[in-house]
């Protein structure tokens, strides 16, 4: 059987968006997947080309994807002339500092962005409950992952 190939995109001004990308860069390897993570500036489009799944990542700005995010998108129009990543799957994660801080419409505009490479895009399967200690999905999406932290402690 074929290693599978992770690719995550993402952008982070900060480190809060970076390290979400590595906490899940490294559940992917410990699914034995070939993972690479890349900022969007850095992308290899050979890369996420060849890739099984791509997760794209970004901080929430004024509710919505960082500009970068929003360049690296628009530069695909090559890609999703071929449809080189029609039926590869998609997913997604956003943090703010707020709780709300429209996150939602983040994860909406990326995952539009998927659906019309025509990729299939996997959400949350999270219950929204207590699992000891540990909140589960404590913000209560399942289109996919957003995470909040104080103000005081990022800037992402």
């Amino acid at each position: 059987m074929n290693k599978k190939q992770v690719s995550i995109v993402y952008y982070s001004r900060s480190c809060c968006v970076e390290k979400i990308a590595d906490t899940i860069a490294d559940g992917c390897r410990s699914e034995s997947c070939e993972t690479f993570t890349m900022m969007t500036e850095e992308v290899s489009f050979d890369v996420l080309n060849n890739s099984d799944a791509i997760i794209f990542g970004s901080p929430t700005y004024f509710g919505s994807v960082s500009g970068e995010m929003k360049s690296f998108f628009d530069n695909t129009s090559k890609i999703w002339m071929s449809r080189q990543w029609q039926n590869k799957i998609a997913g997604g994660f956003t943090h703010s500092s707020n709780l709300s801080g429209d996150k939602q419409s983040t994860l909406y505009q990326m995952m539009v962005f998927a659906l019309q490479h025509g990729m299939i895009w996997a959400g949350l399967n999270l219950p929204s409950h207590n699992e000891g200690d540990i909140v589960v999905n404590r913000l209560g999406s399942w289109s996919g992952l957003m995470t909040q932290s104080s103000k005081k402690n990022q800037i992402d």
